[in-house]
């Protein structure tokens, strides 16, 4: 269901064939024809085991997903699923016994959460938000609202409630990202409006499969008006907007669009194509042949200024002294940029 799915004929090359004409007594005489045939490919992975490793690990008492990608070139370097299954299982058939244990397993080991998962992003979708305030001149760098805990979409009294009940008083872009301010995203969402905003979030990949080289991957959803009067035959509400501006309602996202969107983050708008063939060899005395990252659509900004007060924000998620994930820096040998998030399901 994975890689030797996707690559099978690759692996497995061409057959060949030798026509010989044969007498009575089954003996060969002539050679009519001949096809030689063609050896498989070998296949070299991005995957970097130690990372691979220590990825399952730390999942290992968790039912969830990991994926580590490389922004430089979209190399997938880790991809962990858990609770996972033993591949060996099946090389020479699978028993019922066995087979039976893993369908019927209430935590679902056969289910690629990875790749199959969508689930609500939370507020881990807050920085692409914060692009899209920028880009669409909703927001700026030093604007600000006043989270006082809950927010109200004019002329209604229903409350959107905040994550910090008594509320981040003033804030502006850079504290509204590293203390999550749930306020200010529910603002930026419902002053943009859901078409602007669902247009802005697919161009980091949200409600689309990233098309990595491997089957079944979901394409999670970005809603949209048009997609809520098609499935459910009723109209978007102010409120949905809300609710999408903090990645909940029905946003829902794969681990590795999110992992996709966030080398997008890191690369002020590059984007590549995930994958996890590195390259290929037709023959052990020839040498490996690369494969050649696939450039996509960049995400273009109107300012590159709009990437690094972004970055900024989630350097301080991880580093400063109020962010969400400041205990995660601590004794770190290098400065790195983070997002923390927690959905409602």
């Amino acid at each position: 269901s994975g890689i030797e799915k996707q690559y099978e004929s690759r692996l497995h090359g061409q057959a060949g064939y030798e026509l010989t004409e044969v007498d009575a007594h089954g003996k060969p005489q002539l050679k009519l024809d001949e096809k030689a045939p063609v050896t498989g490919e070998d296949l070299f992975l991005s995957i970097d085991l130690d990372l691979q490793i220590k990825a399952e690990q730390l999942l290992i008492e968790h039912n969830g997903a990991a994926v580590a990608i490389d922004p430089r070139n979209g190399e997938i370097l880790a991809m962990a699923s858990m609770p996972s299954y033993d591949p060996n299982l099946f090389v020479n058939g699978i028993s019922y016994a066995n087979y039976n244990a893993l369908r019927d397993n209430i935590d679902r080991p056969l289910f690629n959460r990875a790749l199959q998962g969508s689930y609500p992003p939370g507020s881990t979708i807050k920085p692409m938000a914060a692009i899209a305030g920028l880009n669409s001149g909703v927001v700026t760098s030093t604007s600000s609202v006043y989270g006082k805990g809950f927010y109200q979409i004019p002329g209604n009294k229903r409350k959107f409630r905040c994550w910090k009940k008594v509320g981040h008083s003033h804030i502006s872009l850079n504290r509204a990202i590293y203390q999550s301010c749930d306020v200010y995203f529910y603002d930026l969402a419902f002053r943009m409006g859901i078409k602007r905003y669902s247009k802005a979030m697919a161009r980091f990949g949200f409600g689309q499969r990233t098309d990595i080289d491997l089957p079944h991957e979901s394409k999670a959803l970005m809603p949209t008006a048009e997609w809520k009067r098609k499935r459910f035959d009723k109209f978007w509400y102010p409120g949905d907007t809300v609710n999408a501006g903090i990645g909940q309602g029905f946003f829902t996202a794969t681990p590795l669009q999110l992992a996709h969107a966030t080398a997008i983050m890191a690369n002020h708008g590059r984007s590549y194509k995930p994958h996890v063939l590195r390259a290929t060899r037709v023959s052990r005395n020839l040498p490996q042949k690369p494969v050649i990252p696939e450039r996509l659509p960049s995400v273009g900004v109107t300012k590159l200024k709009f990437w690094d007060d972004v970055i900024k924000g989630m350097v301080n998620v991880v580093h400063g002294e109020h962010g969400t994930a400041r205990g995660s820096a601590a004794g770190a040998q290098y400065r790195y940029a983070g997002k923390t998030g927690t959905a409602q399901v």
